[in-house]
């Protein structure tokens, strides 16, 4: 009877039955290439031979993953046109040397987002808002890689109109004139003004 062992393998994702001698294992990406392994074949008595074996592990297309960081609402001002980079890191992919597409599909209903174009390679928005009408537009940002698999997030645009977040305005006359001794302190509420 003979129990099997592999031989100074750091291998934390491979291991070998001792009975059967069989090698199981799940590899990642990081474990993609060639795997120079020894086995040892030990009997009852002690004796025991050793095998080198190589163990190739090819690389399978991965699909892109989203990194978890939802998108804020995006405000666009009516009428105006814009610009807009997406977070470089807002998908990523761990096959070397992929490349993502992005696309934009809009989530149900008849919404005309024709204003909006997206590059598919640099991931940024561009256009020009139209006027505002307070709805909020859900639309769907996919990733996808060269061998058609993606990773997809909602994206909600709002156009807002010229006005909104318009800058502070006064709602009293501030005090025309204050004075203070030097070496007074002086406590000044701006919000009330």
């Amino acid at each position: 009877k003979l129990s099997f062992h592999l031989v100074d393998v750091t291998a934390d994702w491979l291991q070998i039955d001792q009975t059967s001698g069989v090698l199981s294992g799940q590899p990642d990406q990081a474990e993609v290439g060639t795997w120079k392994l020894q086995v040892e074949a030990r009997d009852l008595s002690g004796a025991s031979a050793t095998q080198w074996i190589d163990l190739r592990i090819q690389n399978v297309n991965d699909a892109p993953q989203w990194n978890g960081n939802d998108l804020p609402l995006m405000l666009l001002r009516e009428d105006q046109s814009f610009s807009i980079r997406l977070p470089d890191n807002l998908f990523t992919d761990e096959d070397q040397g992929d490349q993502l597409q992005y696309t934009l599909n809009i989530d149900g209903g008849n919404i005309d987002v024709d204003w909006i174009q997206l590059n598919p390679i640099e991931a940024i928005l561009n256009g020009t808002a139209p006027l505002a009408n307070g709805e909020i537009i859900t639309l769907t940002l996919s990733a996808t890689d060269l061998q058609g698999e993606s990773a997809a997030i909602p994206l909600q645009i709002q156009v807002v109109d010229k006005m909104f977040n318009r800058p502070p305005y006064l709602i009293d006359e501030p005090p025309v004139d204050l004075r203070i001794q030097e070496g007074e302190s002086v406590r000044l509420n701006l919000l009330s003004f």
